[in-house]
């Protein structure tokens, strides 16, 4: 690997440096003098401190350093291709020369090394579309603001089935090429990348054996890298192993034309004798080596990768796809296609870095480009976004969209040294660079939808384990090793949880602080209320005991929208169902709902707001209390004629709209929860209930029962004890005279049937006042109003049960109204009339004034309140 071994100031502000590959001279840099960071070698004896990095530049301190590959060119004169060969090539023949030292030193990791590619490349499974997007994605972070951050996905599936997959972001650098091609050993600076495995690439292998890198120089100068992989790359690899077996030169064209390993004939006795020893033959052992950890230069790119590196990208990885070790071309095509249809707009919100994804199958093209819609307050550490990800199928001109809003917080790093210290104790146990993390981004997102869908875990790209809500959350978790999984237990994990809890909690708050708008309320029941039971809540367990240890449970926080404002779960309800065809209507029941209601913004989550309810203690339905308000309030509603409808249908709607549990009679005597409710109509316009001292009885039946003629004229006095179901309600339908559900609902519960037995005992006969009363009286008016009214509903021929109660009737006599047990008639009445009046005289004193006093009045007489001829 050509590498900057020496560098020496010179006079007028030149270097003098000296390569690995031998290249030595002066390169001169006083074109750089005076302009930005280099306005440092104005000071005496900053030039002079120049040297050679660490990680290979030539550099003066931690601001200014140049790319040791741009000084080579300029040095040698070569291009960026030449020296992107010259690395590529030396890069296989270390690897060739480190599998020959491995059989003649009988170390055999090379196997290991292959079986773990095997390994990942089986548990990446499904997933390559996702790991090449975020590789592409990872090399947007650095590129220019003039960049359009755009990754392109391109499947043709003939006539030579291939996958090409573009970014217009960073070109390919010396350690991403070394990563590449060292399994499990990835450049990526855990605080800058997604990807910091060294694994993700392997996947690819599933769908091509030869996959190929092609990438533009950079903009500042250096090596342009086209390389690729091919297992054919063991022939050759075989033909210099067998070589040294043989006595030969261990050359080959593939690796240039010198020896790829320069051995004493002891090291080469050594090789032979213990290949011999251990009975290995080289050209088969060579079948156990990866080929995919040493690269082949590749000079001429195709027509389809040159058309992309034309439209402004910089690096283009080409797959033929040939099904990769196991399976078919046709199998590779139908899982890409697959995969690509599956990246939808959900996929690019947490890709911060990109701003354009095309994907192109066969030649139909459509287009996701990521916007900022809006900034939106607030007020505590982070950011909150809306964005829009549209969706365009550029030959069709369709356009569709979906908008998201992003919470996201930075924790660590230098302005928070306790958080960097809390994130660097977590991840001492992880492994490569994972120890160097020191700061994390962790977002949150939902979507402006009217239909939640099931969030996920993100490690910036989705895995497969659900948040238990319907929000999708993004942190840089340590996931399993294809990522679809995570180990919420591992200590670096459950802290990235706190801090997700805590930005959960912090959104929730900023949206419940604001106008209750229904967006709002959408956005905190799908951060919020948990869609599944069991693990998938470890989102919401954590949430609540975050709450709590923050001193706010949940319990406490007004979380739901209502069409009063935001409540607690302790009051609110959901709006129990209505059905379409309902004589009422939804709009007006929640109208009158005697309770807080969730707002109609949340119905497309009614089952996520239930489910809040009940995990906060609370009741999505209404107690039954709030039931009985209700109705009263419906009723109030309909009496005042706004509702625009029937007592009919308000009964029908009622049956409709109370749960089952309240349209049942109570199973407890005397234990209804709507006995005291006022909603029964009644023929005189009152609302009563069941409850009431006024009993509610059925209308008679007009047609069939004279008593129907005077339900409406009940007179004052029993209006106190008495009164009708209003005429609107049907009690019967149909031919047969069948009863209706609204009868049934009523009857016996709310309202009685007409028995004029019933009626007279449990009604009239206790209603009366205390007997005698005086002519003249307020009393004497209700008893000839009772009486009369009473043996008009009696009829001329009362039933024989009822005759025995007429005895407790008040009458008008002498000495004022008596019961008809007590009194005699007297004269003007058919029979012995003018005898009692005889007998009376006859007795004298008091015992014949008192018989006087109980004698009726004459049919003719005023006092009967004319209606004495009945």
């Amino acid at each position: 690997m050509i590498r900057a071994l020496e560098v020496e100031a010179r006079e007028g502000l030149r270097i003098w440096l000296r390569f690995s590959d031998g290249s030595a001279g002066e390169v001169d840099l006083s074109d750089l003098a005076g302009r930005g960071v280099f306005r440092a070698w104005d000071r005496v004896g900053a030039f002079e401190e120049v040297h050679v990095a660490p990680h290979g530049a030539v550099a003066w301190n931690d601001e200014i350093e140049l790319c040791a590959d741009a000084l080579y060119l300029e040095l040698t004169g070569k291009s960026a291709a030449e020296l992107a060969s010259c690395i590529v090539r030396e890069q296989a023949r270390c690897e060739v020369r480190t599998f020959l030292d491995a059989l003649r030193n009988g170390a055999r990791y090379y196997r290991a090394i292959a079986s773990l590619g095997a390994q990942v490349t089986q548990e990446y499974r499904g997933r390559a579309i996702l790991e090449l997007l975020q590789n592409a994605h990872d090399v947007l972070a650095f590129a220019g603001d003039d960049d359009p951050r755009r990754i392109s996905f391109v499947l043709r599936s003939s006539p030579e089935p291939e996958l090409l997959v573009a970014n217009s972001g960073r070109p390919f650098r010396r350690a991403d090429f070394r990563g590449i091609c060292q399994l499990a050993q990835s450049p990526k600076d855990p605080n800058e990348s997604v990807g910091n495995k060294g694994l993700g690439f392997q996947s690819v292998l599933e769908l091509s054996t030869r996959p190929e890198v092609w990438s533009t120089a950079p903009a500042g100068g250096g090596p342009a890298f086209t390389f690729g992989f091919d297992p054919q790359v063991r022939t050759p690899i075989g033909r210099v192993a067998r070589a040294l077996m043989d006595g030969e030169t261990p050359s080959d064209s593939e690796f240039g034309t010198e020896p790829v390993v320069d051995w004493s004939e002891k090291q080469v006795d050594e090789y032979r004798k213990r290949l011999t020893e251990d009975g290995i033959d080289p050209m088969a052992e060579v079948e156990k080596l990866s080929p995919y950890v040493v690269p082949r230069f590749l000079a001429d790119p195709p027509a389809a990768v040159e058309r992309l590196l034309a439209d402004g990208h910089t690096t283009v990885v080409r797959l033929p796809l040939d099904g990769g070790k196991t399976g078919s071309a046709e199998d590779a095509v139908e899982s890409v296609r697959k995969q690509l249809r599956a990246l939808d707009e959900a996929a690019m919100v947490f890709l911060s870095d990109l701003s354009v994804l095309r994907i192109e199958i066969d030649g139909d093209r459509v287009e996701l480009d990521r916007t900022l819609d809006s900034e939106l307050s607030f007020s505590l550490p982070g950011r909150w976004q809306r964005l829009r990800v549209g969706r365009r199928a550029v030959d069709a001109g369709e356009a569709t969209g979906r908008s998201f809003h992003v919470w996201s917080r930075v924790l660590g790093g230098e302005s928070d040294a306790e958080g960097a210290e809390r994130i660097a104790a977590a991840v001492r146990h992880l492994p490569n660079r994972w120890p160097e993390l020191r700061q994390v981004t962790i977002s949150i997102a939902v979507e402006e939808t009217r239909e939640p869908r099931q969030g996920v875990f993100v490690i910036f790209l989705p895995t497969k384990v659900k948040t238990g809500v319907a929000s999708q959350v993004n942190a840089p978790f340590y996931g399993s090793l294809d990522r679809r999984q995570i180990n919420f237990k591992d200590r670096y994990n459950a802290l990235l949880m706190e801090f997700v809890a805590d930005l959960v909690l912090d959104a929730t708050d900023e949206l419940v602080a604001g106008s209750p708008e229904d967006w709002r309320g959408c956005a905190v029941v799908d951060l919020v209320a948990p869609c599944q039971r069991g693990d998938t809540q470890r989102l919401m367990g954590r949430l609540r005991r975050r709450a709590e240890d923050r001193g706010r449970p949940l319990e406490k926080l007004a979380l739901i929208l209502c069409d009063d404002g935001w409540r607690v779960s302790e009051v609110a309800r959901t709006m129990p169902a209505v059905p379409n065809d309902d004589p009422i209507g939804r709009r007006k029941w929640r109208g009158q709902v005697g309770f807080a209601v969730a707002s109609g913004g949340l119905d497309q989550r009614r089952d996520a707001v239930e489910a809040l309810l009940r995990s906060l203690g609370g009741s999505p339905e209404p107690i039954d209390e709030e039931w009985a308000s209700t109705l009263v309030r419906m009723a109030e509603f309909v009496r005042s004629d706004q509702a625009n409808t029937t007592w009919n249908d308000f009964l029908t709607s009622v049956q409709s709209v109370l749960p089952p549990g309240l349209r049942a009679d109570p199973i407890i005597s005397g234990a209804d929860p709507l006995a005291d409710a006022g909603f029964l109509p009644t023929e005189d316009g009152r609302l009563l209930s069941g409850s009431d001292d006024v009993r509610v009885f059925f209308r008679p039946r007009g047609g069939a029962d004279d008593a129907a003629d005077f339900v409406g004229s009940v007179p004052e006095s029993l209006k106190e004890r008495i009164a009708f179901l209003h005429q609107d309600v049907k009690t019967h339908e149909g031919p047969q005279r069948r009863r209706t559900d609204v009868q049934k609902f009523l009857d016996g519960r709310f309202v009685q049937s007409f028995r004029r037995e019933d009626l007279l005992r449990e009604v009239v006969i206790p209603s009366l006042p205390e007997l005698p009363a005086a002519h003249g009286s307020p009393e004497a008016v209700s008893c000839a109003e009772t009486l009369a009214w009473t043996l008009e509903v009696i009829g001329e021929e009362p039933q024989k049960s009822v005759v025995p109660l007429l005895a407790r009737l008040p009458v008008a006599c002498g000495g004022g109204w008596f019961a008809m047990s007590e009194a005699a008639f007297g004269p003007g009445w058919p029979g012995s009339g003018e005898h009692l009046k005889a007998l009376a005289e006859e007795l004298g004193g008091e015992d014949g004034e008192e018989l006087l006093r109980r004698v009726m009045l004459a049919p003719e007489d005023a006092r009967w309140g004319g209606r004495g001829e009945e």
